[in-house]
């Protein structure tokens, strides 16, 4: 069996006088005894042929003492403790950012009810409701309105005469007897014409209106040459077979229009006239 070189460790041949690695003469020849070989410990790089051999370092003195951990940082009455899952804040360092959950932060569910559409759903129907009942107010006026006047229409073909107070504190007056005069009319009545029913007079602050009726037994053509000499040639004059309209506008605040109509199924065959004289003021 061989021996191991003391100075490179490498395996030495029975017999031989020296080392034939690095030349260190064996045991029995000046130099160190040779010793059994020993496998390195696991981590100790293995010796090549040519390299040194470097011994283990020496085992620690009895006056060997170890270096004792350094001591956690003490934290002062300002600083509060660490929390279990948060790490400590130094200084000169951010706070670490929040975790997010895996598929991102929670989305804020709506509160359970539909509180919002039942809301906006009361607003619609208030709204509807104040329409509604302006519509209705609205109607029940017009309907009251025209409720007196057809009053007042009726009691006049019985021959009475009926005033309505105006909403804006004029009057309206309805006679079916009553012959207005010419000042009235703003033009004359034609001769031996007889009042008849629809003559009304409305008196309001911004001015009047006049309106009489009459029938005759002469016939169209005759009434409305009557009306085209009162008038004059600065009138106007619209006419077909059994109707015609003349007019005449006197200023911005005085117009005249007469109205000569002649139907068989109607008034007894005789002809209707109709003169309004509106005055503003």
């Amino acid at each position: 069996m061989g021996t191991i070189c003391w100075k490179c460790g490498m395996e030495v041949p029975a017999g031989a006088q020296a080392c034939g690695a690095c030349g260190a003469a064996v045991a029995g020849t000046g130099g160190q005894a040779a010793q059994p070989f020993t496998p390195a410990p696991f981590g100790t790089p293995a010796a090549t042929p040519g390299q040194g051999y470097s011994s283990p370092p020496p085992p620690p003195s009895a006056s060997y003492q170890p270096v004792a951990p350094a001591a956690p940082p003490a934290f002062s009455s300002s600083t509060p403790p660490p929390q279990p899952g948060f790490a400590p804040v130094q200084q000169g360092y951010a706070p670490a950012p929040p975790m997010i959950p895996p598929g991102g932060p929670p989305v804020a569910q709506p509160a359970a009810g539909g509180g919002g559409g039942s809301t906006a759903l009361k607003i619609i129907l208030i709204i509807v409701a104040v329409f509604v009942f302006i519509v209705i107010l609205i109607v029940g006026i017009i309907g009251y309105i025209g409720y007196r006047a057809v009053h007042a229409v009726r009691e006049a073909a019985h021959g009475n005469s009926i005033t309505l107070p105006g909403s804006s504190g004029g009057t309206f007056s309805v006679n079916a007897n009553k012959t207005y005069s010419a000042a009235e009319l703003g033009t004359d009545v034609y001769p031996g014409a007889t009042a008849s029913r629809g003559g009304m007079k409305m008196d309001l602050p911004t001015g009047t209106m006049v309106t009489g009726i009459f029938v005759t037994s002469d016939s169209k053509d005759q009434v409305v040459a009557f009306y085209k000499d009162k008038l004059g040639a600065s009138s106007g004059l619209m006419e077909s077979d059994d109707a015609a309209v003349l007019s005449l506008k006197r200023s911005d605040k005085d117009s005249v229009m007469v109205t000569v109509s002649n139907k068989a199924n109607e008034n007894d065959g005789k002809t209707k006239i109709a003169i309004v004289h509106t005055t503003s003021k």
